[in-house]
Order: structure tokens, then sequence, then C-alpha cells
């Protein structure tokens, strides 16, 4: 089949999203599809911004170029799934969030606009006309086909897919520090991360990596370090290679992960397959789809206090860190996740 990839990106920003993408169309072509990325920019500066993208992704044509039919269009985000094609399989990386969840959490960009609740709209009509009329779809989570039930009235089913680095992750030893791999941004919380270690009563230690979402951000996350006065216990390395990820994961103690309402986030399956605990509050949303407190790691309430006790119980007992990971590991091999499924569902071959 000739099948096209229609993603949207944002210049300069790369994170799991870009990664989900990239090894999707690796898989396809390693199973003998021709497949091509179509990635269109999107920038979400003004809500009129917004509106203006999803005008331009819908009236783009991808059935086909130069008198050559395109097979399968897959779309992943918005608005770039908003793109036209007869035969249209959606697997849904998230929605526009801030048209959903987060303006219901009150933390939406679009509320600050006296048009935002208009463009809000918009989005949902949008969404719920193209989305239903797609021939098949998919979720990447069980969080992520909720959201779409809740607000547009849609089943999606979830469709798992392994992490980027799932064959070369490995255990080594359960280490002084605790590892916090994700892009320095609000939703991911990094600074609740960081009040937690202020609260700590064994010294904890935590070494993040991921770039920041802006300069801002970046500037902000260190000058917060400095405020707690937290030193060498948070140490935020940037950007790092995925050989370092790998020796950063095996020997760590633990990895916390506490994003707010996460669409399913890689880092708790990456743990998994690492057999490290992870620590993760009862508002994460997709790390909740694969462990459960006291079993693979620990929930907390989202509170900085709670938080620094959980860090606590692990930093003070590698055992029972040892011990969670373990099961960890061998609570994700019961779940058989694989790229060969995903690959099937969305070529219709299931």
């Amino acid at each position: 089949m000739r099948i096209v990839i229609a993603n949207t990106q944002a210049p300069f920003v790369t994170g799991g999203a870009e990664e989900h993408a990239r090894r999707l169309c690796e898989e396809l072509r390693d199973v003998g599809h021709q497949v091509e990325a179509a990635t269109i920019p999107f920038n979400w500066k003004t809500p009129e911004s917004i509106i203006d993208h999803a005008v331009a992704a819908a009236n783009i044509d991808l059935s086909g170029f130069f008198g050559e039919p395109i097979d399968l269009m897959i779309g992943l985000r918005f608005p770039a799934y908003l793109m036209q094609h007869p035969n249209k399989a959606v697997w849904l990386i998230h929605q526009y969030r801030d048209a959903y969840d987060l303006w219901d959490a009150g933390r939406s960009g679009l509320q600050n606009s006296p048009r935002g609740d208009l463009v809000r709209q918009i989005i949902r009509n949008m969404d719920t006309e193209t989305l239903s009329k797609a021939a098949r779809l998919f979720a990447n989570s069980r969080n992520v086909a909720g959201r779409l039930k809740k607000h547009n009235g849609l089943a999606a089913e979830p469709l798992y897919h392994p992490p980027p680095m799932a064959a070369r992750l490995h255990s080594g030893g359960f280490g002084d520090y605790f590892y916090f791999p994700s892009r320095i941004s609000g939703l991911k919380r990094q600074h609740l991360v960081l009040e937690a270690l202020a609260l700590s009563q064994t010294n904890a230690r935590v070494v993040f990596t991921g770039n920041a979402d802006s300069s801002g951000d970046a500037a902000e996350f260190r000058g917060r370090i400095e405020e707690l006065r937290l030193g060498d216990r948070a140490e935020w390395r940037g950007h790092v290679s995925s050989e370092d990820m790998l020796e950063l994961y095996a020997n760590a103690r633990g990895v916390i992960f506490p994003p707010f309402d996460e669409d399913l986030g890689y880092v708790t399956q990456e743990a998994m397959l690492a057999r490290k605990p992870v620590i993760t509050t009862m508002d994460s949303g997709g790390p909740l789809e694969f462990m459960r407190d006291g079993e693979h790691g620990l929930v907390v309430k989202p509170e900085a206090r709670e938080l620094a006790k959980a860090i606590d119980r692990l930093n003070g007992d590698a055992k029972l860190a040892e011990r969670l990971g373990e099961a960890a590991g061998e609570h994700y091999a019961t779940l058989s996740i694989s790229w060969q499924n995903v690959v099937s569902k969305l070529t219709g071959k299931a």
C-alpha cells in the first residue's frame, strides 16, 4: 500500500509524538508498504492562528499526487488529521487539549482570550465532524479514548505501541538517584518534583533530562532550583543521547513521572522495561493504565509533601525499589504490546 502519515510539527520542538510518527513510518516500511510523512507546521500563538492552521489542513487533499493514488492516510494529531482522504485511519495521539480537558481544568490558554470560547467550539465541531467519518478510529491510550468519548461522543479503540527504546532497555543496579526524563514543561510538573525535593528528609537526588519547551521555561526551571537551594540534588542535563538515557534508566533507584493528565507517556513503559518502580500521581492519566500503586511503584496525591514521602520511601529502601521494579517488568511482559498489532489494525488487516 501507498500510505501517508499525517502529523504536525512545531519547528525546533521534538518529543514523544515526533518519535511516535517516525517509528510508525519505519514499522510500515519494514512490512513492505510505501510510506511518506506529510508534516504540517502548527502554531497556536493566538486563537486565530489555531483556526487558520485547522482550515488550511482541512483543505489539503491527500488522496493522490501526480496521477498516483494514495491508498491510506493515517492521521495522528490536530490539525493534521483534518486533511482529506477517502480511506482515513486516525490513531489519535491527542486532540488540541486546550479545547477539551485543559479547558475543564482551568489550564487552557484559550481562556485568556475574549474569542477563546468561540475558537474552542469551532475546534470541537471540526473534530467531531472529521473523526466521525474516519474509516478506523484508534487512540494511543485509554485516557485519550476517554476524552474523545466524553467531549465528542465518539468511540476509539485504545491501541498501544512499544516505546522507542523498548528492545534496548535493561536493568542495572539501584543507584543513589531518581530519573525524570521529559521535556521541561508545565504539564510535566518538574516544578512539583523540585518542591518535593526541598521537603525530602533523605537528601534524595533527581537527574532531569530533556529540552525545555522555551527559553523562558528553561530559565524558570534553573531559577527554581537555585531558589530552593537544591544544589547538586537536582541535576538538569538537558538533551542527552539514547545511550545516556539507557544508562540513566538502568541504574536509577526509581523513575519519577507526575504529569498532569498525560495522554500516554513513554516514560512509564520505559521504566517498567528497565525494571524500575515509578512514582506518579493520582491525576497523571496515561501512566495509571500500566501500573498499580504498591505493586509496580507508588501513586500519590499531586502534592509536594506526598511526593516527597514517596521519594523518601524508595530512597531509604533499595530492597523495596528492587521488588517493585521487578514486578513492574514482569507485568509489562504480560501486556503483549507490539508494533505488529499496531500495523495490522491501522491498515485494516487485523
